[in-house]
């Protein structure tokens, strides 16, 4: 969801930034951006091995969503090109889909119900719906099975590293669409394809469902 449908990292990383700041700490940006694609508690282990153990994570945390919300009750939830446009192309062929995400289901929903996305999905998957966040693949699996399909015949628009690896493990098809989010060049090589945006994947689904 963040990163691949909705442009809510830069707003994350910025929001760890600022929030920081406002209690005295220096979180470095390149830090902040090495959250993308955690779950809370993976997050929270980063920083606090980064920043000491005496950092005040969740506190930091709550202002930072709240930065985030503020922005975002002001100009709205940004999508990211072409999302609308893919979703509407899956509908028209029939094609089930769902939101696999590490946000929590409070935060997931209100996102999609402000872009008026959720009602495109079948299924919206959040963390507190598995055992293992990403790069397990717990969150794709339950996905699929939501849906009644199986994995292998299942394609994964990502734009994190823990995220591909998750799609890679869950034996699905990996689709890179880079963020602001650094991805090793070891895992990007596991992206069957590397799409600049979802723009660019619409052609490549539209070959790959034509029936």
């Amino acid at each position: 969801m963040d990163g691949v449908l909705l442009d809510t990292e830069r707003l994350a990383v910025a929001g760890w930034v600022e929030a920081s700041a406002s209690y005295g700490l220096d979180v470095p940006y390149e830090l902040a951006l090495q959250t993308v694609g955690l779950d809370k508690w993976q997050s929270k282990a980063l920083l606090t091995q980064r920043m000491g153990s005496d950092f005040p994570y969740d506190e930091v945390r709550d202002l930072r969503n709240s930065l985030t919300k503020r922005m975002i009750l002001t100009d709205g939830v940004p999508v990211k090109p072409g999302a609308r446009e893919l979703i509407g192309l899956l509908r028209s062929r029939d094609i089930p889909c769902a939101v696999a995400t590490s946000t929590q289901r409070l935060r997931a929903v209100d996102l999609l119900e402000r872009s008026l996305m959720i009602s495109e999905f079948q299924s919206v998957v959040c963390v507190e719906d598995v055992e293992k966040a990403k790069p397990a693949p717990d969150i794709f699996l339950e996905a699929a099975s939501r849906l009644g399909v199986p994995p292998e015949s299942c394609i994964v628009f990502e734009d994190s590293g823990p995220g591909l690896l998750a799609a890679h493990r869950a034996g699905m098809i990996p689709v890179l669409v880079p963020d602001i989010g650094v991805v090793a060049d070891e895992v990007r090589r596991l992206a069957m394809v590397i799409c600049e945006s979802l723009t660019d994947a619409i052609p490549l689904v539209d070959d790959a469902t034509r029936s």
